[in-house]
């Protein structure tokens, strides 16, 4: 209990009187204290991002594969003030 109380950052007397409230929450596992709750919603929180993952994925091979595949508009930089001013001074000569 110590040890939490100084994680949390209060007196041991004061989490002990807070234990009795939060500590029914918790279950103790050969990993330490968990909460069955918040472990259920990790778990779903983790399986809407590999989905979120799976279907960016699939939204970037479509779009990379199909119709559109091979399509690509070649970059042109833009020319730098000096050549746009050399090749006004070569239209005035």
């Amino acid at each position: 209990m110590s040890r939490l109380a100084a994680i949390v950052g209060i007196q041991q007397v004061e989490f002990e009187s807070l234990w009795d409230l939060v500590g029914k929450k918790f279950e103790q596992t050969e990993q330490g204290l968990v909460n069955p709750r918040m472990e259920a919603h990790r778990e779903k929180y983790l399986n809407f991002r590999a989905k979120q993952a799976e279907g960016g994925k699939k939204g970037a091979e479509a779009r990379c594969s199909g119709k559109r595949a091979g399509k690509v508009v070649p970059f042109t930089p833009a020319p730098s003030i000096a050549e746009l001013e050399a090749q006004e001074a070569a239209r005035d000569r």
